[in-house]
């Protein structure tokens, strides 16, 4: 066994560089990146940002779960921000209860703080939109994904010139894209450039050594474009249809690593104003690189295993002896292969 181990390892250090360095392919609807078509931007050091700037971020943690149905904590948060003045922030708590189903999986929504605007049409989907062996899972990210879709619109719709969102533009379902898809209408209508910053990204292994973190400057540089003009069977309109220009960045010189800035549209003037905003916010000796903004968004909505704990304790003690029952059952299930891991000698 070692030594076919040995010779997987050897074939899969051959493979690494071809499949990473080459062209990876992000989504579908990602542009191809070519490391030929680099288009650097120029960024002057800007001091802090005189424009409003808005950041917006969601957690959720499971509490209980089974193979049919999950309870969550949802959390969306977002503030506005005047350099490192804040201006105004909001906070909005549900509990959501998804469930499958014969059709798809469903979703019931109790408020906890804030108004939750979500409408039974928002968190149900059918198994052709939602598959695969995670997609209960997706299913109930689904509500907190649209509550920020909701959330993006209402900041959009709010005073201010940039917004930003922790991940990316993209949708897991119609629903999210329609709404989705308004959001970024309103934004053109009303002058407000949108994007989204993800930590994580393919990209980075393309990047050749000049560009990687080593180098001791801020920069950014345009490597495509996502292009989403609906799928399969769906007919493509002005509803469906949008394009956003993808930029790979390193915020601050002292980041160990870039990350993928998504903007809706593709007027490049107006994005720099959102690129220099974001440099002049990532400067927190905590983590410089990444915006001050993303940061205390990911902290205020963050839900952490010891909250789940309480919050598991709280819920219980509501529940009558029937709920429990199933919960605990629920639960069980779910722990067999755990139970079986520490039998046959697992971790």
């Amino acid at each position: 066994m070692l030594e076919r181990l040995r010779e997987a390892a050897q074939q899969f250090g051959q493979e690494l560089p071809e499949r990473i360095e080459g062209n990876p392919k992000q989504r579908s609807c990602y542009v191809m990146f070519d490391r030929t078509g680099w288009k650097p931007v120029g960024l002057d050091h800007p001091g802090f940002s005189d424009k409003e700037i808005a950041f917006l971020d969601g957690g959720s943690a499971s509490l209980f779960s089974s193979p049919s149905y999950v309870l969550t904590m949802n959390r969306v948060y977002s503030a506005r921000w005047l350099g490192k003045r804040k201006l105004s922030s909001s906070l909005k708590e549900f509990l959501s209860f998804t469930y499958a189903s014969e059709d798809g999986y469903f979703s019931r929504v109790w408020p906890l703080s804030g108004k939750i605007p979500l409408l039974p049409k928002d968190t149900a989907v059918t198994y052709r939109e939602i598959s695969g062996i995670d997609a209960l899972l997706r299913a109930s990210q689904l509500p907190r994904r649209t509550a920020e879709r909701y959330q993006l619109l209402e900041l959009i719709r709010g005073s201010g010139e940039l917004v930003v969102v922790d991940g990316s533009l993209q949708e897991e379902t119609p629903r999210e894209r329609d709404l989705l898809s308004e959001a970024l209408k309103v934004a053109d209508e009303r002058g407000v450039v949108v994007g989204a910053l993800a930590k994580q990204t393919s990209l980075i292994g393309a990047v050749d050594p000049p560009f990687q973190a080593s180098l001791m400057s801020e920069w950014c540089a345009q490597v495509g474009e996502y292009r989403c003009m609906g799928s399969g069977e769906e007919e493509v309109t002005d509803k469906t249809s949008r394009v956003s220009t993808l930029y790979l960045m390193k915020l601050h010189r002292m980041s160990p690593l870039p990350y993928l800035l998504e903007v809706a549209g593709t007027d490049q003037r107006l994005h720099l104003d959102l690129i220099k905003a974001l440099v002049a916010d990532s400067r927190d000796p905590h983590m410089p690189g990444y915006p001050h903004g993303l940061l205390e968004a990911d902290r205020r909505a963050r839900v952490g295993q010891p909250e789940v704990k309480r919050l598991r304790g709280y819920v219980l003690t509501s529940l009558p002896d029937s709920a429990r029952r199933i919960l605990a059952s629920g639960e069980l299930a779910m722990t067999v292969h755990d139970r079986l891991s520490r039998l046959n000698g697992g971790f």
